[in-house]
């Protein structure tokens, strides 16, 4: 996801420059970072579990619901 979120941000602003929003900093990068660590740690014991796929759904919910509260 890292390297697809990169390689996509750099050829977009090599067309032109990309302005970004106040709720894309505060909100939606810091999520991308922490979920991409929490997962890449989840990743490296080696299984993901039922508790795992239920515990990054309601992270899922808990962002879409941020996103409903920010506006």
């Amino acid at each position: 996801m890292l390297y697809f979120t990169l390689l996509n941000l750099g050829l977009i602003t090599l067309l032109t420059p990309v302005a970004v929003p106040a709720t894309v900093r505060t909100l939606d990068w810091p999520v991308l970072a922490g979920v991409s660590l929490l997962v890449t740690v989840l990743l490296a014991r080696g299984r993901l579990t039922r508790a795992h796929g239920l515990f990054l759904l309601a992270i899922e919910a808990g962002y879409v619901a941020a996103h409903v509260w920010t506006g």
